[in-house]
C-alpha cells in the first residue's frame, strides 16, 4: 500500500514536471526572461540553418562606413600596398552567393563596369522595390524582397553553402536575426566623426576574436566569430 502511494506520488511529480516544462518551452519565445521575443525567435531559426553567413567591410576608427551621402571617398584615397588585396580575393573564393543591400550595389554600379569584383558569383540584391540591373550582370545578378531568414532558407535549399552579406543596413538586419557568424572588419586610420554608422541600433553581440592583422599603411584587420 505504501509503494502504491509513493509510485502515484511520483508519478504525479513527473506529470507536473513534464507539464511545468512544457510550458516554459512553449512560453519562452513570448517573454522577456533572457532575450526579447523576435531575437529568440530569429536565433533559433539561424541555428537550425548550416549555411554561414559572413561579412567583409572597412570602416573608420570611429566605426563608420560612409559619409552621411553615402559617400566612400575617404576610403578610396586610402593609400594601398602593392601586391597587397588584404584577404579580400581569398575571402571572396570562399563564398558561393552574395547578398548585398540595394543602396550598396546601386552605388558599385555607379563606379562603372570596371569596378564590379565579384566575377560570375551570384548576386542577390536586397530591396523591396524594383532594381534595376544593368544588362552586362543580369546573368548573375537579381533581387529579393525577401526577409533575411527566408532568403538564408532560400539560398541553403539551392545548395548554397556561404553567403557574404554587404551593405550597412542588410548586415545590421542579418545580425539581428543572428544569421552572421564571421565578421572581417578592417578599420582605415581616419576619423570621420559623422556619417553611416556600421552597428547603430544594433544591439549587444558577443565575439571571439579569431585573428588581427596590421599592415604598414595603418589598416588593421580583425576577424571575427560571432558567439550565441
Amino acid at each position: 500500500m505504501i509503494g502504491d502511494c509513493y509510485n502515484s506520488m511520483l508519478l504525479s511529480l513527473v506529470l507536473v514536471l513534464s507539464a511545468t516544462l512544457t510550458i516554459l518551452l512553449v512560453s519562452l519565445p513570448f517573454t522577456d526572461c533572457f532575450l526579447s521575443s523576435s531575437n529568440y525567435f530569429h536565433r533559433k531559426t539561424a541555428l537550425a540553418s548550416s549555411m554561414k553567413a559572413s561579412i567583409n567591410i572597412a570602416l573608420s576608427v570611429d566605426g563608420m562606413i560612409a559619409e552621411g551621402d553615402g559617400g566612400i571617398d575617404w576610403l578610396n584615397n586610402q593609400p594601398g600596398i602593392d601586391g597587397e588585396d588584404m584577404g579580400f580575393q581569398a575571402f571572396i573564393d570562399s563564398v558561393d552567393v552574395m547578398i548585398m543591400g540595394r543602396n550598396t550595389f546601386e552605388k558599385v554600379v555607379s563606379f562603372g563596369p570596371g569596378a564590379w569584383a565579384y566575377g560570375d558569383m551570384p548576386v542577390v540584391v536586397l530591396s523591396r522595390g524594383t532594381v534595376q540591373i544593368p544588362k552586362h550582370l543580369q546573368k548573375t545578378v537579381s533581387s529579393s524582397s525577401l526577409e533575411p531568414k527566408d532568403l538564408v532558407a532560400k539560398l541553403e535549399g539551392e545548395g548554397y553553402e556561404h553567403a557574404y552579406v554587404d551593405g550597412g543596413y542588410t548586415i545590421r538586419q542579418f545580425m539581428k536575426q543572428g544569421l552572421i557568424q564571421h565578421l572581417t572588419l578592417t578599420t582605415v586610420p581616419l576619423i570621420l566623426g559623422d556619417g553611416i554608422s556600421l552597428f547603430s541600433d544594433q544591439g549587444r553581440s558577443d565575439l571571439e576574436l579569431i585573428e588581427s592583422k596590421a599592415w604598414s599603411n595603418g589598416m588593421i584587420q580583425n576577424k571575427y566569430k560571432v558567439l550565441r
